[in-house]
């Protein structure tokens, strides 16, 4: 299992498909262990966690969660129930946080007992956003969510892709970014992700580290 802490951290910019990361983690983790999936992101509206709520219920992964609102106007506000993971000594914890520092911003609401609970702080990288495309980018983003959320990162996931028309090259160039971005930041490399068959296309030479497959699960709301 990819986890190693008790409660983990998934942060990142706007489209590098942290959340699509964090509904795939989960439910692996969920094979083996108890699993609760925190969805802190009430920034952006799109790719909740909460999309998936039928399916990660069904794993056995507990779902914290915004709740829907029939109003686009509505602001979502933090579920009472997020205090429970740092209770709760006997399950595997995954925080979904916002995009960008500003979604991580409000991580620091928790900032006592996230201190107490020494958690992991994984920052996805996607080597196709402009935002995040060179490492000069990709590490002052993760510097900037470090200081919004004050925790250290631990670690960096490579998850280059173009959705739909994602190629081996794609994982191959964010795997180069995320290996030089981990090395300023003096973390490692956690994984790479992609679906199994691009995984497939590419040899166990040329690419090193930990390999998650996923599956696209986070859809566009209007697909």
């Amino acid at each position: 299992m990819l986890l190693s802490r008790r409660i983990t951290i998934i942060a990142g910019h706007y489209g590098s498909g942290k959340t699509e990361f964090a509904v795939n983690l989960a439910l692996s983790a969920a094979k083996s262990a108890q699993v609760t999936l925190a969805d802190l992101d009430i920034v952006n509206p799109y790719f909740c966690s909460r999309e998936r709520e039928e399916e990660l219920a069904d794993a056995g992964v507990t779902l914290i969660a915004p709740a829907k609102s029939t109003h686009h106007a509505d602001v979502p506000a933090l579920p009472p129930e997020v205090a429970r993971i740092f209770a709760d000594q006997d399950r595997f914890s995954i925080i979904d946080a916002g995009g960008d520092d500003a979604g991580a911003r409000v991580l620091g609401r928790y900032r006592p007992q996230l201190d107490a609970a020494d958690p992991d702080l994984w920052i996805v990288l996607n080597a196709n956003r402009p935002q995040t495309s060179s490492p000069k980018q990709a590490l002052a983003l993760l510097r900037r969510i470090e200081a919004a959320c004050s925790r250290r990162c631990t670690g960096v996931v490579n998850n280059t892709h173009l959705c739909g028309m994602t190629r081996p090259e794609d994982v191959l160039k964010g795997a180069a970014l995320a290996k030089q971005v981990a090395g300023d930041a003096k973390v490692p490399v956690v994984c790479h992700l992609a679906t199994q068959e691009i995984f497939t296309q590419i040899s166990p030479g040329d690419l090193s580290g930990e390999r998650f497959p996923i599956v696209i699960r986070m859809k566009k709301p209007w697909e």
